[in-house]
């Protein structure tokens, strides 16, 4: 009984304790969480208070305010552990806000007092962590570089121990300026790639722009100013709200480009907000000097206050460079002098700096190994303390096992490394071995036809059965060859040169008539613009009389370059235009085509050495024409300019300033001469095989007409796409096409036609100066499909042709050739000659005379007519017309018939002045001035 009872008090007494402890428990987080309340009221929302309006206060009212907040701070200290946290963080934070604001003061002894007082007794890390930053600020501003690098690397330490991303890359950013500063470049490099590895998603735009702002001045700092001027570009359109940090930058930027305009429009929208006057001005001034405005560039140098800089004494070398480059360009000799000098002093000095730093960081990493090994060894003894023999066994394991991985490692990533170079050394190689390749098969092209065309007519002169004027004619045509031939080399050469030597560029100057000289330049392309049925209109103001002291060769070179492309990229039957006006200014020269164009993503590369466009890449040519064509115009401080667009053509414009020219003499009334103009479309005679020649050379398709004229019918096309629509509209009994062309060449040409079983069956001949046996698998089966390679004489040709189609006659149409005949016998020849003789003679004065009307009158087609005419005198048409005009001139001249030069001229049809002198001087060896005075004289 007594015992239930003591059992019963015992467990009422327990039941109170319970009851009193649970109470206090409560009582005691009720106080804890009372405090926390009036805590955040009295002393962390007060200071956020002060944060919020710091920028309205001075800074001893905002310490004062702060210092009233750390009194009562101390009463809350060691009531909770998570309440002495919070402590722990804002006195810190306080700390160091009142250390910051003397740092404004620049009373950097106080501001080492409070750092030092942080570090001694705050216990945040992430407090810990910023006091470190600001430390090292300190020591880096007292020169201290060493305790600058240890400092910032407690800060990463701290800022690695709270997981705090923004930390870290603070940091990082200090310490990567620091290494960028002090020359340090692979450092520097090595903390922006991790940097760079730290971006996220939820990175600031500020922290991503301060990123990118090291990256710009690293390649700035490398000469890298393309690359470094993309990486500011990307943040031209965010919201950074460092604006004035993005506009100093990118004016910097456009100033390493050479781009000043845009570098004083970006730095003059901080204009309104300055906020380093010294870095600003010394900026604009720099600028202006670039901009040889010196004056300007002066009044900005020198609005930099003595105090300003003062302040700015590490960027000193800047300003007296500055100042010594604008008044050397004034001519302030004494003054450049001395700021020379000054600037001189500022290096070695700045240089002392970069070597300090330099050694600091090689004492800090040393020290820093010491530590580590010291470390290393106080641990090893410790051990060896404790368990003796099991943790030396251990430890050794621990040793073998970390050295063993990480020889692993290494091996590893050296071998991936390894083949990563082998990768990369191999695709250069390759991509090297391309370009190559491609290059020489080019010149290989390109030298390999004028060859096989020059070889080709060697073969047909030394036919005994070719007359003596065809003769003529082909060796004129194989010298012409070889005059472009070696007019191709001589630009190669000059390219070669041009890097070598600036020599090749002067100007070696004669004197010749430049109207004169114009006229033989358009003409020389004669048999081109014939080939591709172009007509040219040249529009000038040049007095015919008129002579220039000039460098003609590189005058040639431009019109060839320009005309040949021109020539080159236009489609059958379309107009060049010349322009060449003579003004106060010099030259002005312009060339216009109707043909393919140049794509607008292209133009800007056009005049880059080798360049050629991948959309007319087997058109012909090294690419090394118009980059020449720059350099000879930039020689001349002269500007060239293209506009183009697709399918319409391309015009280049060109200025040339002239240092003296008498415009009284040189320039008469702007006029327009037309060249080559289409008179009528040829007859085709239906009783010969028609050819299609798909080829983009006209050497080649000239000596190809001169095999084929007797016995075929020759259509052409200068593509693969041209040659498509014809086959589509036309009927061809062959093809004969060459593998490089532009747009489409001869084996997509063939691949297109088989998909069609009317046009596969049409036989297909393909020629090539390159070695594509690889390429033709396709086609080996295919009967109606050969492949002949360059350089070829005629023979091989005509047997093979002779293979698909036999002698060229259209065996459907003999009937018709034997009853309806039109070609002349032999004895007939000079009753032909004198009928044409006649019929040119009554209508000579008609300046509009045609071929076309004298081979109606004679009862010829106009193809039969100068097919006749060329056999028989080895002239063309134009050429005898152009010599029975020379020879009644001559007489009229001669016997005094017409009083004027201007009645001899109407009288033979001719109304152009210069080109009559030009024409007559050509034929008799004699001016036409010259004549009439000798006339005269025997008179």
């Amino acid at each position: 009984m007594h015992i239930n009872l003591f059992r019963k008090y015992l467990l009422i007494y327990f039941l109170m304790n319970l009851f009193c402890c649970f109470t206090y428990g409560q009582d005691k987080q009720s106080i804890i969480s009372q405090l926390e309340e009036e805590y955040t009221k009295t002393v962390e929302k007060k200071y956020q208070t002060i944060l919020a309006s710091s920028t309205k206060m001075t800074p001893d009212s905002a310490k004062q305010k702060i210092f009233k907040l750390l009194k009562i701070i101390d009463k809350y200290k060691d009531v909770d552990a998570f309440i002495d946290n919070r402590i722990d963080y804002t006195k810190g934070h306080m700390l160091l806000h009142i250390a910051s604001l003397h740092q404004k003061n620049k009373i950097y002894d106080s501001v080492r007092y409070y750092l030092d007082y942080v570090s001694d007794n705050i216990k945040d890390k992430d407090i810990l962590g910023r006091q470190r930053r600001e430390k090292a600020k300190l020591e880096l501003y007292n020169f201290n570089y060493e305790k600058y690098i240890l400092n910032i690397s407690e800060a990463l330490e701290f800022a690695e121990e709270c997981d705090n991303v923004l930390k870290k890359q603070l940091a990082l950013l200090s310490l990567s300026r620091f290494y960028r500063i002090s020359n340090q470049f692979d450092l520097a490099k090595s903390i922006q790639k991790e940097l760079q590895q730290s971006i996220t998603n939820s990175t600031s735009l500020t922290i991503k722009f301060s990123i990118s702002v090291e990256d710009y001045y690293l390649k700035s700092q490398q000469q890298k100013f393309n690359e470094a001027f993309l990486i500011l570009k990307s943040f031209k359109d965010t919201k950074i709200t460092r604006k004035n940090i993005y506009n100093f930058t990118i004016a910097d930027a456009y100033l390493n480009l050479k781009k000043y305009d845009s570098a004083l429009y970006y730095l003059k929208k901080n204009e309104l907000n300055i906020k380093d006057p010294f870095s600003y001005y010394n900026k604009v001034s720099t600028i202006y000097h670039h901009k040889k405005d010196f004056l300007t560039a002066l009044e900005y140098h020198n609005k930099i206050s003595e105090k300003q800089l003062k302040d700015n004494s590490f960027q000193m070398s800047k300003y007296y460079i500055n100042a010594y480059e604008i008044h050397k360009s004034l001519g302030n000799e004494s003054l450049a002098l001395k700021y020379l000098e000054n600037y001189n002093e500022e290096k070695i000095k700045l240089d002392e700096k970069i070597n300090k730093k330099q050694v600091a960081h090689f004492k800090y990493e040393l020290k820093k190994s010491e530590d580590v090994k010291q470390l290393e060894l106080e641990k090893r003894k410790q051990e060896s303390l404790i368990q003796k023999n099991k943790r030396k066994y251990i430890f050794q394991l621990i040793v073998i096992s970390i050295i063993s991985v990480s020889a692993f490692i290494i091996f590893l990533l050296l071998y991936k490394r390894k083949k990563e170079r082998e990768q990369l050394k191999l695709k250069q190689h390759n991509e090297i071995n391309t370009l190559k390749n491609q290059y020489i098969e080019n010149i290989t092209h390109e030298f390999k036809t004028p060859v096989s065309v020059s070889l080709g007519y060697l073969d047909l002169i030394k036919t005994n059965t070719v007359k003596a004027n065809k003769r003529n004619n082909y060796i004129d045509l194989a010298q012409d060859i070889n005059k472009k031939l070696i007019k191709n080399l001589d630009d190669l050469l000059t390219f070669i040169k041009l890097d070598n030597t600036s020599s090749i560029l002067k100007d070696v100057l004669t004197e010749q008539n430049l109207f004169d000289f114009l006229q033989f330049e358009i003409q020389k392309f004669e048999h081109s613009y014939l080939t591709k049925d172009l007509t040219v209109k040249l529009t000038t103001n040049i007095n015919p009389e008129y002579r220039l002291k000039f460098d003609y060769a590189k005058l040639e070179k431009v019109l060839n370059n320009l005309l040949g492309n021109a020539i080159k990229f236009s489609k059958i039957g379309q107009t060049i235009y010349i322009v060449f006006l003579l003004d106060e200014q010099g030259i002005t020269f312009q060339v216009k085509d109707e043909g393919l164009g140049i794509d607008i993503t292209e133009q800007h590369k056009i005049f880059d050495r080798f360049y050629q466009s991948d959309k007319h890449k087997y058109s012909g040519g090294f690419g090394i024409g118009l980059f020449l064509v720059n350099n000879i115009i930039k020689s001349w401080n002269g500007k060239i300019d293209l506009t183009s667009q697709i399918d319409k053509g391309a015009t280049f414009s060109l200025k040339i300033p002239l240092t003296s020219i008498d415009l009284g003499n040189a320039i008469s009334n702007t006029t327009e001469f037309s060249y080559f103009e289409k008179e009528i479309d040829d007859v085709i005679d239906a009783t010969i095989a028609k050819i299609l020649i798909v080829e983009n050379q006209l050497e080649m398709i000239n000596y190809l007409s001169h095999i084929f004229a007797i016995n075929y019918y020759c259509d052409f096309a200068f593509n693969g796409e041209e040659a498509y629509e014809r086959i589509k509209e036309n009927t061809y009994e062959l093809i004969v096409s060459d593998y490089k062309m532009p747009v489409m060449d001869g084996l997509e040409l063939k691949s297109k036609l088989n998909e069609n079983p009317e046009t596969a069956k049409i036989p297909y001949i393909l020629i090539s100066a390159s070695n594509i046996e690889d390429k033709l698998d396709l086609f080996r089966e295919d009967n109606l499909f050969t492949f002949l390679k360059k350089p070829f004489t005629e023979i091989e040709l005509k047997s093979l042709i002779n293979s698909f189609i036999g002698n060229g006659v259209n065996t459907k149409a003999v009937t018709q050739i034997q009853e309806n005949s039109n070609f002349l016998k032999e004895d007939n020849m000079t009753v032909f000659l004198k009928k044409v003789n006649q019929f040119i003679l009554r209508n000579l004065d008609n300046d509009m005379l045609k071929i076309a009307d004298i081979a109606s009158h004679i009862g010829y087609s106009q193809r039969q007519f100068s097919k006749i005419i060329n056999d028989y005198t080895n002239l063309n048409p134009n050429k005898i017309v152009l010599e029975i005009r020379l020879l009644k001139a001559y007489e009229f001249l001669k016997n005094g018939q017409y009083r004027t030069i201007g009645e001899v001229m109407a009288a033979i049809g001719i109304n152009s002045r210069s080109y009559f002198y030009k024409a007559f001087e050509e034929r008799f060896g004699l001016k036409v001035g010259e004549m009439i005075k000798t006339h005269k004289r025997s008179s």
